[in-house]
């Protein structure tokens, strides 16, 4: 005759289960908390509701950024543009007015004296810059330092370059006041006829005068490149 079966609760865990009416007269527990062997025990997970899986379904995707209108974006890069020109145009300005006190400063200038050996009264000493051409040379043609001397065009057209002309005492000291402070060429002549110059010294003095070796034949003359100091008032030169 087959057995029966009986409906039945742990009374252990709770869990509702089939009893057979052989087991019926045991004690009242399911097949996982009456077995011996925990490892044997079958864990039954209570059923998962399909809500539970719609909770965890990932949403849409979140943005934490700023998004911009193309009218936006526009506006943004015109900023940028108009904040480096007005940068620029600050800069010009700034470097234009500290430019304006330099190119309106009056040069320092410095009297010169000193003393050239070897050359008697009455020479003629040429006080040339380095760095500055006439607009157009000097033709000197001149046969004496007297002739020289008494005339005031060559002063003035090198006074024009910043360039002096002075004569020479019986002591051969010189005087020439209110020059730049820089390089210069000091040419100087004295009456008497002498060979021609070599060609480095002919090819300087063409920067200020025309027909250099001629002039140079006709007198005594001594050729020295000084540079004038501009830490001082007064200079003294020996040539």
């Amino acid at each position: 005759m087959p057995e029966t079966d009986y409906n039945a609760t742990c009374s252990k865990c709770g869990q509702a289960f089939v009893l057979t009416e052989t087991d019926r007269a045991k004690s009242p527990l399911c097949p996982c908390c009456s077995t011996s062997d925990p490892l044997q025990a079958v864990v039954v997970p209570p059923p998962v509701s399909e809500s539970a899986f719609s909770e965890n379904k990932p949403g849409p995707e979140t943005r934490t950024g700023v998004v911009l209108s193309p009218f936006q974006l526009g506006a943004v890069g015109c900023l940028l543009i108009s904040t480096g020109v007005i940068a620029f145009g600050l800069g010009v300005l700034c470097g234009q007015r500290n430019a304006v006190p330099d190119a309106n400063r009056v040069p320092q200038r410095t009297t010169i004296s000193g003393r050239v050996h070897d050359f008697p009264e009455g020479s003629v000493l040429i006080c040339l810059p380095v760095n500055s051409r006439p607009e157009q040379k000097l033709a000197l043609a001149h046969n004496s330092t007297e002739e020289l001397l008494s005339d005031q065009l060559p002063g003035k057209q090198l006074a024009a370059i910043d360039g002096r002309v002075s004569g020479i005492n019986s002591d051969g000291r010189f005087q020439i006041d209110l020059i730049v402070p820089g390089e210069y060429f000091f040419l100087c002549l004295a009456d008497g006829p002498s060979s021609g110059p070599d060609t480095r010294t002919l090819a300087q003095l063409g920067r200020y005068f025309l027909r250099g070796n001629e002039l140079l034949k006709r007198f005594q003359w001594r050729w020295v490149r000084k540079r004038i100091d501009a830490d001082a008032d007064f200079a003294v030169v020996e040539l």
